[in-house]
């Protein structure tokens, strides 16, 4: 379904993938569900995204083959970089491929280091690529401490020169406001969902300042 574009993409991942998991959970917090079990659903859930991903990419080259000459001596703008992964401590990426799946369909380049990713590394990540935008998939029981935490380590990292905005995902009970001090980030905000990246995304989020 979400490869044939039936339905947004993100809509997919809000409603059909977060769904799915979210009932999986529920039946391993009721004893229904063992951890391996839990964990073969997410294999599984893993693997859907990635060949989806491998359909879409495949997809995207076979059309710039076809229009190359179209395109000849055409210079292509260069696209918006970002950094995608899961904190320390969180081995949990399905949300953050997501989000990875989601930026890469709107035409970013996207560095993805993956699952349990130490916060100075996304702060190095960040400087070497100039990214534009981090993206950070807390613990499902992540709290605003880590979050403090986290932008506290990143701020150490910060290149004025390469300005960037921050993106927190994975506990979905958190907001951000009015609890988090000016730092020196474009922005600072919670993911609750993929349709929110979608429009702030469309607004420019990421391009020329502009924040979630």
């Amino acid at each position: 379904m979400g490869r044939e574009g039936a339905v947004p993409f993100d809509d997919f991942c809000d409603f059909a993938v977060r769904g799915l998991m979210a009932a999986v959970g529920d039946e391993w917090q009721g004893g229904r569900l063992r951890v391996g079990d839990e964990h073969m659903v997410c294999q599984a859930m893993t693997g859907a995204l990635i060949r989806l991903r491998h359909a879409w990419r495949g997809s995207q080259t076979s059309q710039s083959a076809s229009t190359a000459g179209d395109r000849h001596g055409v210079r292509k703008a260069t696209p918006p970089v970002a950094v995608v992964g899961t904190i320390e401590g969180n081995q949990h990426q399905i949300g953050a491929l997501c989000v990875r799946l989601l930026l890469e369909q709107a035409g970013w380049r996207v560095f993805y280091p993956g699952a349990d990713v130490p916060a100075e590394d996304f702060g190095v990540i960040q400087m070497s690529r100039e990214a534009s935008l981090v993206c950070i998939s807390l613990p499902p029981a992540g709290t605003i401490g880590d979050v403090s935490r986290t932008l506290d380590i990143l701020t150490q990292f910060y290149d004025r020169a390469r300005p960037y905005s921050v993106l927190f995902g994975g506990a979905s009970y958190l907001g951000l406001e009015g609890q988090i001090p000016d730092g020196p980030f474009e922005s600072v905000a919670f993911l609750r969902d993929c349709r929110t990246l979608s429009e702030a995304l469309e607004r420019g989020l990421g391009r020329n300042g502009e924040t979630a």
